[in-house]
């Protein structure tokens, strides 16, 4: 259930932080003094519409709608008598009810598309422009921050969708590692864009630190003073300064807790000192071994032998032989051999091959023979036959052919 659920708070979280200029910018003028009103107007809103995206898809018309009406009764009933104008943000409620009611159909992680994502961008960045008026000045300060944390969410989410598409085992660890290096750019970004504030924070940090520091030592310095005794009035009596020399010595305690101390100090700056030492030998030792690995390669590189190859997909011997056989049928179409220079064979398939032209879709699987004697060729019925048996002679027998035969079947064709 909760695999079902975080995914569905997160597209809730999105919608609200997209749409939070439609709520801030209505509610500083309509509530100026009561704008967290305005900001958490919309959060029953998204929870009703998540309560009705979980029904049944027979049953989330009906939900939504008893939402959408529960919402305007809500708002009917907290504004009419604080600010009756206040039930008009019952429609940036309504907008989102309306946008986040699909989100809840689609799976898991893609209730958004890049487009609904950049939409918020441009309705923040619309904003950014809009709070600078006089009357939306109490909404400029949260806009400002909800831009950003929006602006981060943004990042996240598309970055997601981006590796939606690559597969799920490939995906999983791509967006483990963007996620380490969005979160890195996010917190310079972050850090940069308020150096001055983090900076003083720094500060005031190391301050407090070293007053403490020194509170501390203070403290266990106060053990070790020695006591001092004064007479009234300022007076001191000179039978008091008997025994000075030992009074204004260190008792034993004192001695006890300092030497303490000081070994406590000595062994833990030793520990300090060890472990330092102990991380700096590790480091060195990978970046030893890192050169080391690094000097091997280039070795390899420089010591391995160059052979330039090239390897292409064109043969230039069947490209000539493909383009000289185009030229010689362009030549044979367009300067075609006289027909007394033919031999009677040659002259014979000339005959045919001009037949073939009157034919309006020759079938390639049709014979010479077949052609001829169809009909598709519009010879006289008494020609096909001696057409087709004289044009066998000619392409697939030995026999001679006479010249008075070649020249009749051309008349009798009329080619």
């Amino acid at each position: 259930m909760s695999r079902r659920l975080l995914p569905k708070a997160y597209a809730a979280l999105l919608n609200y932080l997209a749409l939070s200029p439609l709520y801030l910018l209505p509610g500083s003028v309509l509530l100026p003094g009561k704008l967290w009103i305005a900001a958490a107007l919309p959060v029953p809103a998204l929870l009703l519409t998540g309560w009705a995206g979980l029904r049944s898809a027979k049953r989330r018309a009906a939900a939504l709608t008893l939402a959408m009406a529960l919402t305007a009764a809500g708002c009917a009933a907290l504004f009419f008598t604080i600010e009756p104008l206040g039930m008009l943000l019952f429609l940036p409620c309504a907008v989102t009810m309306l946008t986040f009611m699909p989100a809840m159909a689609r799976p898991a992680h893609q209730e958004w598309t890049p487009k609904h994502l950049t939409a918020g961008v441009v309705l923040h960045i619309a904003a950014q422009f809009l709070k600078g008026i006089d009357v939306f000045q109490s909404a400029a300060a949260p806009l400002s921050w909800l831009f950003v944390v929006y602006l981060i969410a943004f990042l996240f989410s598309f970055n997601r969708n981006m590796l939606a598409d690559t597969g799920p085992s490939e995906s999983k660890a791509l967006l483990f590692q963007n996620r380490k290096l969005l979160t890195v750019f996010c917190g310079l970004a972050l850090l940069l864009a308020n150096v001055g504030a983090v900076g003083s924070a720094i500060r005031a940090a190391i301050s407090w630190i070293m007053q403490a520091v020194v509170n501390a030592v203070t403290w266990l310095l106060s053990f070790m003073r020695p006591t001092e005794t004064a007479g009234d009035g300022g007076q001191m009596d000179l039978s008091q300064l008997t025994g000075l020399e030992e009074a204004s010595e260190p008792s034993l305690f004192s001695r006890i807790v300092e030497i303490a101390l000081i070994v406590l100090g000595v062994l833990i700056a030793a520990a300090a000192l060890f472990f330092l030492i102990r991380y700096l030998n590790k480091l060195l030792r990978r970046a030893f071994a890192a050169l080391r690995e690094r000097f091997k390669l280039y070795r390899q590189r420089i010591a391995a032998d160059y052979v330039d190859q090239s390897e292409t997909l064109l043969d230039w011997g069947e490209i000539k032989k493909t383009a000289a056989d185009r030229f010689r049928r362009a030549k044979q179409r367009l300067m075609p051999t006289p027909w007394e220079k033919l031999s009677p064979a040659h002259a014979v398939r000339r005959v045919y091959r001009l037949l073939l032209r009157r034919a309006d879709a020759p079938d390639p699987a049709r014979t010479a023979r077949e052609m001829l004697t169809s009909g598709a060729l519009r010879l006289p019925e008494d020609a096909a036959a001696p057409a087709a048996a004289l044009y066998d002679r000619a392409r697939y027998s030995t026999h001679p052919i006479a010249r008075q035969e070649a020249d009749d079947l051309r008349r009798r064709a009329g080619v």
